[in-house]
């Protein structure tokens, strides 16, 4: 598949509450926030006479290309919280209905069948919240690290509040604690784990892999860097977005600015960082994880209230501030919350030249269980092996041997190796035949598991699974099969889109993103012939085939 660009292609069903695409709030110290929408069509109305401290534009392409594009602006005239909160003011406006979609689809139902640890989880949320305001209070004028860890709430809160404008004449309700775990998506697993008061470990120790990601040296020439989401297709409600805040390091007098101003990404609505996690930085850093889970259940009692800060928050912490990655490493292992435990690749493209050597630094690679946060310049394996693979196993063998991960393998076999495992074996096999950016996108989008060797399963039946390959298609397990073990069976859940960016595309903060899960030589998933045909998916189209595409961002 050869790459398609689009910047603005027509809309297939614009949402019918906004008159145009862009929303406009200004701030005044005895008015406070106001908004303004314009209906202008694609062009930028940059209204005479209105002061903004903030600007979004917002395009709704779900039916056409699979994603909505979000891009948010604001003014350095302003203090940084104004900015924040005017920024999540803009977003959480523009994108009501798509955050409304995603909360009946994936937030609204889930404390149904497990009620008893929500309401701990809704209790550590409250807690945890007023641990971080007091820090916030006592440390954000002279933290930089609090500073922003204060921005991003500002912003979460916009986001709400913006959201609740938008919808103020609707039937359109979420409460303050069913916002709360948007951002927090990735961390509620592993709260579940931590914190059910009756735990059962075997219910926690088989979760479903989260992710594939490659990062490959073509030759001297270039650098690819890609992912792919692993999720729910319930979750199919996708927004690129690009952030270009003019923060400040502290909120003191000629404080400098960030590191990373501007950060774009793949992302979900009500969101304001990424999940998959997928991010490219003006600083030079590339970023992206795979999930690695703990199967310790001794660990969990590492996960705490205080002296702790959200995965999430963590990691748009360490984008704006971080100045190459073995920083990025220290700041995001601050306060460790020892939930959403992943594996971080930090890709410094500032490091490299096309047809120099490969220079020591280049990559940085961290790995979180609760507890405990490891952390090295991995740049030697990826040019001794020309590539680096992740795929929810852990690297480091202090993380690898605390996780619980060597009995996981000795139960249930190879699947759990970092050596043997399907995608190992996989990647290690066919990553030498990238050559340019349709063979990558063809290894990312990988899966023949009915003929390939490493999709087998012996003790399956039938004897192969659509989860050992590089974008899973779990959906394709028959439901009537036999697994020795749940997440290689059948379940509503895929490889649910593919991003790749390269040197050029980086320096733009572009890359290339397909939405949906692999079709190709597979048959499309389509609701209406799946499980979820009678399950909420608002907003979604039936049929996911989409073509891949490049956005180009407007406000450059």
């Amino acid at each position: 598949m050869v790459p398609m660009v689009t910047e603005d292609p027509r809309p297939i069903a614009p949402p019918p509450h906004i008159h145009g695409k862009f929303a406009y709030v200004s701030w005044t110290a005895d008015k406070g926030y106001d908004i303004k929408i314009f209906g202008v069509g694609f062009s930028d109305p940059d209204p005479i006479n209105y002061e903004w401290v903030a600007k979004a534009r917002y395009q709704n392409f779900m039916n056409k290309t699979g994603w909505g594009f979000v891009e948010v602006e604001t003014s350095n005239s302003y203090p940084d919280d104004i900015q924040a909160y005017a920024a999540g003011m803009a977003e959480g406006y523009l994108t009501r209905d798509l955050i409304f979609y995603f909360y009946k689809n994936v937030i609204e139902h889930y404390c149904d069948e497990k009620p008893v640890v929500c309401k701990y989880i809704n209790k550590y949320i409250q807690q945890n919240r007023d641990w971080t305001n007091q820090n916030i209070a006592q440390f954000k004028a002279s933290s930089d690290y609090w500073h922003q860890v204060n921005l991003v709430f500002q912003q979460t809160d916009g986001m709400l509040y913006g959201f609740r404008k938008a919808a103020a004449k609707t039937t359109m309700k979420i409460s303050d604690k069913e916002f709360a775990f948007f951002n927090i998506l990735g961390d509620l697993g592993d709260l579940e784990s931590a914190l059910d008061p009756n735990p059962k470990p075997s219910k926690y120790n088989l979760k479903e892999g989260h992710c594939s990601a490659l990062i490959k040296l073509i030759g001297t020439k270039d650098l690819y860097f890609s992912h792919v989401t692993w999720a729910g297709l319930q979750t199919m409600l996708r927004v690129i977005k690009r952030y270009n805040f003019a923060y400040k390091t502290s909120s003191a007098n000629g404080a400098p600015t960030v590191e990373a101003e501007s950060i774009s990404m793949s992302s979900y609505p009500g969101m304001i960082y990424s999940m998959d996690d997928f991010y490219t930085l003006s600083s030079g850093l590339a970023v992206m994880e795979t999930t690695i889970e703990n199967y310790n259940h001794e660990l969990w009692m590492n996960v705490s209230t205080s002296n702790s800060i959200y995965a999430s928050v963590r990691t748009m912490v360490a984008n704006r501030l971080a100045k190459d990655g073995e920083d990025w490493t220290k700041i995001f292992s601050k306060y460790n919350s020892g939930t959403y435990n992943n594996q971080w690749m930090v890709l410094n493209y500032d490091l490299f030249e096309p047809n120099k050597p490969v220079q020591p630094g280049l990559l940085w690679v961290l790995e979180q269980l609760p507890g405990l946060v490891t952390s090295a310049d991995a740049t030697d394996v990826l040019k001794s092996q020309g590539y680096w693979a992740s795929y929810n196993s852990p690297y480091f063998k202090q993380i690898y041997e605390a996780s619980g991960t060597p009995k996981m393998v000795e139960k249930y076999g190879s699947f759990f190796s970092y050596n043997e495992a399907p995608r190992a074996k996989i990647f290690a096999r066919d990553q030498g035949n990238v050559e340019d950016i349709e063979s990558m996108m063809k290894l990312m989008r990988y899966n023949d598991y009915q003929h390939d060797e490493f999709s087998k399963c012996n003790n399956c039946n039938p004897p192969y699974s659509a989860v050992s390959a590089i974008s899973a298609r779990g959906d394709l397990n028959p439901a009537n099969g036999t697994y020795p073990f749940p997440i290689i069976g059948h379940r509503v859940s895929a490889g649910i889109d593919m991003k790749l960016t390269t040197l050029d595309l980086f320096l733009l903060q572009q890359f290339i993103a397909i939405a949906g899960p692999t079709y190709d030589p597979l048959p499309s998933f389509e609701f209406s012939k799946s499980d979820l045909k009678d399950k909420p998916h608002h907003g979604i189209p039936d049929k996911l085939e989409f073509e891949p595409l490049i956005h180009h961002w407007k406000w450059l």
